[in-house]
């Protein structure tokens, strides 16, 4: 089975049973990190054909990081390896959980082609808005490739705060999209339905400054 059909074997996965549209995805990613010789999974986007976004403590520490290139945890996928993490400088986990929780990831290979980096949005101009996150956290014994619908129900400053009971570990980092856009990167669960995400407007500049001067050879 090719990756391309890989993929579209599990085009039917979400958390309501409803088909989703994962083309319209498939900039979202997951990625493995080893870390005090453990291995751990999280989610990420893709906004350049070498570069993710993620959140910080996703990658914070790692000692090795791979992106991995299909829809569903296996040791045996193929992968990408990561050739540099910048962790943004505001980011302390001993003051937030959330507060900053983005970085960059800079692949040592470009992905495939088919894999298309998300737009990056610009704005966000209303609360309680649905939106469509992807997450690869651990659900019935895997992770998967998975979509749910959480309500943005307060924007504050640099930070979403969303009515979302569904969200488990490993789908920090994730993306959230708004009309196709990114609009947040998935950070914390804190309580039984409230989750943070870093709102990503804000961050533009910063990861402007911090991306690769080229593509790199695949």
């Amino acid at each position: 089975m090719n990756l391309k059909t890989a993929l579209a074997a599990t085009s039917l996965i979400s958390l309501n049973s409803q088909a989703v549209e994962w083309d319209k995805f498939s900039s979202s990613a997951l990625i493995e990190v080893k870390r005090d010789q453990q291995l751990f999974t999280s989610s990420a986007v893709v906004i350049k054909r070498n570069v993710l976004l993620t959140a910080a403590h996703s990658v914070e520490d790692i000692d090795e990081g791979y992106i991995h290139l299909s829809s569903t945890y296996n040791i045996n996928n193929t992968k990408i390896r990561f050739k540099k993490v910048i962790i943004h400088e505001g980011y302390d986990k001993s003051v937030s959980n959330y507060k900053n929780d983005i970085a960059v990831i800079i692949l040592e290979s470009n992905l495939p082609e088919h894999i298309k980096p998300a737009t990056l949005s610009t704005s966000l101009n209303s609360e309680n808005l649905v939106v469509d996150r992807i997450g690869f956290g651990g659900r019935q014994g895997k992770n998967i490739r998975t979509w749910t619908n959480p309500t943005i129900v307060d924007h504050r400053l640099n930070t979403l705060v969303l009515n979302d009971s569904l969200s488990v570990i490993g789908d920090s980092g994730g993306p959230l999209y708004k009309d196709e856009k990114l609009i947040g990167i998935h950070s914390t669960l804190e309580g039984k339905d409230r989750t943070y995400a870093v709102y990503v407007p804000n961050y533009i500049s910063w990861i402007n400054q911090n991306l690769p001067i080229k593509q790199v050879g695949i």
